[in-house]
């Protein structure tokens, strides 16, 4: 049994096989191992592999940028293409974490949006006069209150005299 690309004897030796053919781990390494992005040195067997977008990291060079602790298995946030740990992010990037809706902590990994300078959870943004959450869909600020479409609607549109319908530009009746 031999190396397919050095053809050295695999004879008690470790090695990888990859879709049949078998490689000493220096060729493997040298031929399949990715690079960390971090500090450029090859991930090698043995190692974890954590990959984040299309870039490669050994787990402990996946690290919060401030305090370096590692955030593999870790919720974490990314700012100007920078990781954080939670912790850190509030405090190094000056992000206020409170959710103006219920007034507590976001954690990493929830849902959330932003409107207005603010992060809320995606079910804390809701309509004031209905009391659903809005999400992504339309709706309007009316004074400081957001209002859904369907309320907005409903409430405070403008209908046409003759048909009752929402004016929408021109009415032809």
């Amino acid at each position: 049994m031999e190396c397919v690309s050095c053809n050295k004897s695999l004879a008690g030796q470790q090695y990888v096989e990859l879709e049949k053919e078998k490689y000493c781990l220096k060729c493997h390494e040298n031929k399949f191992a990715n690079a960390c992005e971090e500090c450029n040195k090859k991930i090698v067997v043995g190692q974890k592999d954590l990959s984040y977008g299309d870039k490669h990291y050994h787990e402990e060079c996946f690290a919060c940028m401030v305090c370096k602790i590692s955030l593999a298995d870790k919720d974490f946030e990314v700012k100007d293409n920078k990781r954080y740990c939670s912790n850190c992010y509030v405090e190094t990037c000056g992000v206020d974490n409170t959710c103006p809706g219920c007034n507590q902590v976001l954690r990493t990994g929830e849902k959330k949006l932003e409107y207005g300078g603010s992060r809320w959870h995606e079910t804390c943004f809701v309509c004031t006069a209905c009391k659903q959450p809005v999400g992504t869909a339309s709706f309007f600020k009316r004074d400081e209150a957001i209002v859904c479409e369907n309320c907005h609607v409903e409430k405070f549109a403008k209908t046409c005299g003759k048909c009752s319908k929402v004016k929408r530009g021109f009415c032809p009746t």
